[in-house]
């Protein structure tokens, strides 16, 4: 069940890329990033009450799991294009190269730090200060 899980969250990526890329050129990317952060802090606070009573009753809502895994995908999957085109349109000069491969460099070093992080946290502390601490990235 937990391939099928993440394969949903990944799966509305590709719907979620072309999506940012085509909004990204008629609406503020600023604007985009913004909605897209504010979306992925909602749905993380419903996931970490989904996830919370999964704990506390062993019931989980398949239904509003997937719900709320196409959510996250979709905000986090629709700022990338929009991330590397700003960070493009915001580099004067032949760095543009740089500019991109920085923005994608640390954005993939941030996901793979956070990772071990939040698995540490789930370990010792239990899912709701993890997903409590991924609420808390998505806000800031």
């Amino acid at each position: 069940m937990a391939g099928l899980l993440t394969a949903t969250m990944l799966g509305i990526g590709l719907i979620a890329q072309p999506l940012g890329g085509i909004m990204g050129d008629r609406v503020s990317k600023g604007k985009i990033i913004f909605l897209s952060l504010v979306g992925l802090t909602i749905f993380f606070f419903f996931f970490h009450f989904t996830v919370a009573s999964v704990v506390e009753e062993s019931t989980l809502n398949y239904e509003v799991l997937i719900a709320l895994l196409v959510g996250i995908g979709f905000c986090i999957f629709v700022t990338f294009p929009v991330g590397l085109a700003l960070s493009a349109e915001l580099t004067r000069g032949e760095r543009v190269g740089t500019s991109v491969g920085l923005v994608l460099g640390g954005g993939m070093v941030l996901s793979a730090l956070t990772l071990p992080g939040v698995g540490y946290l789930i370990d010792n502390y239990g899912f709701q200060s993890g997903f409590t601490l991924l609420g808390i990235l998505a806000a800031v």
